[in-house]
């Protein structure tokens, strides 16, 4: 549950002090550091309806079940919905109660706009503590990235930007991208996350760049193309490895799991994969479905593909209680309306 998490207590007192803070500061701002008596009153008095309208919504968008060191834009799109809609509820209630006597207009204005910031703020900047050690942070600095393996990418596309957020996101695994190369002319000399676009695939001799090993991040390239590629990183005579094409991705997410050796099938041709939708959703929809080592990778991503197809219901079982809690919770997240229950065994 929860209200079991400490975690949740910690949240749920920090927002009660930012909103607080928002609001009086608003009011501070408002009169320049002097509020008037016939203000400061009403402020006092609507302070915890204030602090009550807000704590109600921010539970509602669900503010209090994601995970900072996850945090991102969905996060930041559902704290500003939370605040704009206990914003819009708060001004209607004093309205209706004070009829704005002894209230400023402009005070909600302000304490929109610092609500949101401080609220948004906060999450983002522990996010980013928490996340220190990433390499885009701190690689000149981490001995670890000084060892690892410099890649080059070839694709500056979503699945290339996936990768190397993956790699920034996990420096365990030994791995820092030097580069990208991609034949869109209008991405030269622009970068991705810090990392540049060095030129097109048949430069890939000539580039001043020192890496180890080339990565292949271009799904959706044609058999001609991967061919042209491959042609390309055996004139740089480094070892190179690609991603699976397109039809065998799910949902078009990447993962430097997925990397392997260039294959007689990704020369010949990478048609795209077509699944029967019509077909599983009749064997999935309304069944109870239990999904074993579901925190894994495969595991995840076979409760996302399932969950599309509206189950009755979902057992999620796994040996691993962080990754069985990050799948729970996303299933909560996007699927409300389906019953999702978690199994922990050793």
């Amino acid at each position: 549950m929860l209200w079991k998490n400490r975690n949740f207590w910690f949240v749920l007192a920090l927002d009660i002090v930012l909103v607080i803070g928002a609001y009086v500061c608003a009011h501070w701002l408002r009169f320049e550091g002097e509020i008037p008596p016939e203000f400061f009153h009403p402020m006092v008095v609507s302070l915890p309806a204030v602090v009550l309208v807000k704590i109600f919504f921010f539970y509602w968008f669900r503010l209090y079940r994601g995970m900072w060191r996850y945090t991102s834009l969905i996060d930041f799109m559902n704290v500003v919905k939370a605040v704009a809609v206990s914003s819009v509820c708060l001004i209607l209630l004093i309205l209706f109660l004070f009829g704005f006597i002894g209230f400023s207009r402009s005070v909600f204005i302000m304490d929109f706009v610092l609500t949101l910031c401080l609220v948004a703020g906060v999450r983002i900047g522990i996010r980013l503590y928490l996340l220190r050690d990433m390499s885009f942070l701190h690689s000149a600095f981490n001995r670890r990235m000084r060892t690892a393996k410099r890649m080059l990418l070839i694709g500056a596309g979503h699945a290339g930007e996936q990768i190397l957020r993956e790699m920034m996101h996990n420096p365990k695994l030994g791995v820092t991208a030097v580069g990208f190369l991609d034949d869109n002319a209008g991405k030269y000399g622009q970068s991705i996350h810090g990392v540049p676009v060095l030129g097109n695939v048949d430069e890939i001799d000539r580039i001043e760049a020192d890496f180890d090993e080339i990565l292949i991040t271009a799904p959706s390239a044609s058999g001609t193309q991967m061919r042209r590629i491959v042609a390309a990183c055996e004139r740089s005579g480094k070892p190179f490895k690609t991603m699976p094409p397109l039809g065998e991705l799910i949902d078009g997410r990447v993962s430097l799991k997925m990397v392997r050796e260039v294959s007689l099938t990704d020369l010949l041709g990478r048609e795209e994969v077509r699944l029967e939708n019509r077909e599983i959703e009749k064997y999935l929809l309304g069944k109870r479905v239990m999904v074993t080592g579901a925190g894994g990778s495969i595991g995840s991503e076979l409760v996302r593909q399932i969950s599309r197809f509206r189950p009755q219901a979902l057992a999620l079982v796994d040996v691993g209680e962080f990754n069985l809690y990050q799948v729970e919770m996303e299933c909560r997240g996007k699927f409300r309306d389906m019953a999702v229950q978690p199994y922990l065994v050793g």
